[in-house]
C-alpha cells in the first residue's frame, strides 16, 4: 500500500519492489489519496483526521513494467535486484540509483503518458494520480 498525502511538498511516496519479485497474478497495489480536514466545533478548530479522497487497486506487475519501461529510456538498467542508473555526464557508466526509481510521480514516463499501449491499469493510475495533482499545491501535471 502507498499512501499519497496531497498536500506534502514531497509527495515522495516510492514503489521500489524489485520487479523479480513480483507475482503477476497476486500481487496488487493499493493507493491512497488523501488529505488533512479540519474538525471544527462552533466554527473553532478542534482538531483534524486524514480524508482519504480517492483510491485505487491495480496489478503491480502492470506498474512494474511500465516503471521498468521509464528506467530503460532514462538509460539504466536493472541487475537482480539492483537498480542503475547512468554517471551523470558518462552515459556508459553505471552508479547505483540514489533514490529517484520507483517514485509514484516519475513510474510513467512523460513521452510515454499518452502512449497507445498503456495498460488500462496504467491508463486509472495515471487518473489517479491527476486527481493527486487536483488536490496539490504543486501541481505536477501542469508543470510537465
Amino acid at each position: 500500500m502507498k499512501a499519497v498525502d496531497a498536500e506534502s511538498d514531497e509527495q515522495a511516496a516510492r514503489f521500489g519492489v524489485p520487479t523479480i519479485d513480483i507475482e503477476n497474478d497476486s500481487d496488487l497495489l493499493l493507493l491512497v489519496g488523501w488529505k488533512w480536514e479540519k474538525v471544527l466545533a462552533k466554527n473553532v478548530e478542534i482538531g483534524e483526521y486524514p480524508f482519504i479522497f480517492t483510491s485505487l487497486v491495480i496489478p503491480a506487475k502492470d506498474i512494474v513494467e511500465e516503471r521498468d519501461k521509464r528506467l530503460k529510456i532514462a538509460g539504466g538498467k536493472i541487475e537482480g535486484r539492483q537498480v542503475f542508473v547512468p554517471k551523470r555526464g558518462q552515459a556508459d557508466v553505471f552508479v547505483p540509483d540514489q533514490g529517484n526509481y520507483g517514485k509514484l510521480w516519475r513510474l510513467i514516463h512523460r513521452t510515454r503518458r499518452d502512449a497507445k499501449d498503456l495498460s488500462p491499469p496504467v491508463k486509472r493510475f495515471l487518473e489517479f494520480l491527476k486527481i493527486i495533482d487536483e488536490h496539490s499545491p504543486n501541481n505536477r501535471f501542469k508543470k510537465s
